[in-house]
């Protein structure tokens, strides 16, 4: 069996670092969302208030407005104006990152920041000397731009207490520990703002009572890699005492890092091989999130395009669909799609669609075979395999039957990218926990097993593969693994 520290980096490699999106950052990518919509409110209000009206009388409107955008004194103004808001607006604290803040707190801050910016607005008039009434100017600027202001902070502040706990995505939890800190850490992140943290249980060798429930304690630490194995896990939050149970803190996260599984620890950075860089820290706490697969903004990216791409092919393809259906349907008895139960991102399961390319009974069947499967290891692959119908086959060696994962793509449940979903047998038959690593991300239409063979493969190499792309993975790596499977299907290299 291959080794699972020794993958040899990609040829492809190309590796980026990102930012991991704690309510930290949250907080403060919104204040600066804020800050450049106030701006935009301020100079729509500027422009359209002060400026142009300035303009009203005159026959050749738009001879003048040309004028004003070509002016250097009247850019030098906008400039200054603009640069003067922002510095009042920060200076207010209207913009600083905070959990509590309430609407009476930003309007009264909006208050007082607008009443500086609309005093750098009268500044400008009378020196322009633009218009006699220019107080009336100021008082329409002031009150459209408090408007515009409180009706932003209103529907902000409604969308983060209504509509972002809703969005919160679900996540299940294991806490090692069961004393004072891990009631604690269970209750601060219940509270999380963007994820809905489902707790699975506690574990903990000398577990403290009066704490926890004692039902919910879910053995040691030496059955943690048992429950992890057998357990759909997202993340484990270690609240144990580091003086007193270092060992155990330090067994802890290499059970994870091990199996793949991202963990939280309340001290100073733990280094592991396969563990990316800390994901973030909160002073308060000084917690520290160790992260097998980068969570930042690429992972957005990944979706996006995950989307786009099998929404768009499956619109193109649909004569293709069509024609499989009606091959399928008339060549053999049954279904024209097979559905089977396949192990999915943190060992979720999902049923993933294929064109059936085998006969209806043949997974009671598969007992009746297993002596003639080829691969060593959990998997079973036959290169002519009994069960296959005859249209199977050439839909197999072409991979016409993957087609309808493309729907699983769409829903989420797959990406484009990513190692093959396998089946229950296979995973059940999983004895070492290293291998659970692959469930770290979402399971792939292709891969580089896709592009390297197929099932001219075997077991060992198929899952280096996958643990490589695990550690190196990279938009650019996807990128070219989707280029270099359509050869590699047209040619039905390594198709069995």
């Amino acid at each position: 069996m291959v080794s699972p520290q020794s993958h040899p980096k990609l040829a492809v490699d190309l590796p980026f670092s990102g930012t991991s999106w704690s309510p930290r950052r949250l907080r403060a990518v919104s204040g600066r969302i804020c800050q450049a919509a106030d701006l935009i409110i301020l100079s729509g209000g500027f422009l359209g208030i002060v400026i142009l009206p300035s303009l009203t009388g005159d026959h050749s409107n738009l001879a003048g407005l040309f004028e004003l955008r070509i002016s250097l004194r009247n850019i030098f103004v906008a400039v200054m104006c603009i640069s003067t808001w922002r510095m009042i607006l920060m200076s207010v604290g209207m913009y600083t990152p905070s959990r509590t803040r309430s609407l009476s707190d930003y309007f009264f801050r909006c208050i007082i920041g607008l009443n500086s910016c609309t005093g750098v607005v009268g500044l400008v008039e009378v020196v322009l000397k633009s218009r006699t009434n220019a107080w009336q100017v100021v008082q329409s600027f002031w009150m459209s731009c408090f408007a515009m202001m409180l009706l932003l902070r209103v529907a902000l502040l409604l969308f983060d207490r209504t509509v972002r706990p809703r969005l919160r995505r679900t996540r299940s939890l294991i806490i090692v520990g069961s004393g004072e800190r891990a009631q604690k850490v269970l209750t601060e992140l219940q509270a999380h703002t963007e994820w809905d943290y489902r707790l699975v249980g506690f574990v903990d060798s000398e577990p403290q009572g009066g704490f926890v429930p004692a039902e919910m304690i879910l053995g040691g630490i030496d059955a943690l890699e048992h429950i992890l194995m057998h357990t759909v896990v997202d993340e484990v939050v270690i609240a144990l005492p580091i003086k007193s149970q270092y060992e155990a803190v330090d067994r802890a996260i290499g059970i994870c890092q091990m199996l793949g599984i991202q963990s939280q620890y309340f001290t100073d950075y733990f280094g592991s091989a396969v563990t990316k860089r800390p994901a973030y820290t909160q002073p308060e706490g000084g917690r520290v999130v160790l992260e097998v697969v980068a969570h930042d903004y690429r992972l957005h990216m990944k979706r996006l395009i995950d989307i786009v791409i099998s929404l768009t092919a499956i619109v193109v393809l649909l004569p293709v669909y069509v024609a499989l259906a009606i091959a399928v349907k008339t060549t053999s008895r049954g279904p024209i799609l097979f559905r089977q139960k396949r192990y999915g991102l943190s060992k979720r399961t999902f049923s993933m669609l294929k064109f059936r390319s085998m006969c209806v009974d043949a997974e009671s069947k598969q007992a009746a075979v297993e002596h003639l499967n080829e691969v060593a290891g959990p998997a079973f692959k036959i290169r002519n395999d009994p069960r296959v119908t005859p249209i199977g086959n050439f839909i197999r060696r072409m991979s016409l039957d993957e087609l309808p994962q493309l729907f699983n793509v769409l829903v989420g449940d797959m990406s484009l990218v990513g190692p093959r979903p396998l089946p229950l047998r296979d995973v059940q038959k999983f004895s070492e926990a290293w291998l659970m690593r692959r469930f770290s991300v979402k399971p792939g239409v292709t891969c580089l097993w896709q592009i390297m063979g197929r099932s001219n493969t075997d077991f060992e190499r198929w899952i280096d593969l996958d643990l490589q792309y695990i550690d190196h993975w990279s938009l650019s790596l996807d990128f070219i693994i989707l280029c270099r499977t359509i050869p590699a299907v047209l040619t039905s290299r390594g198709a069995s």
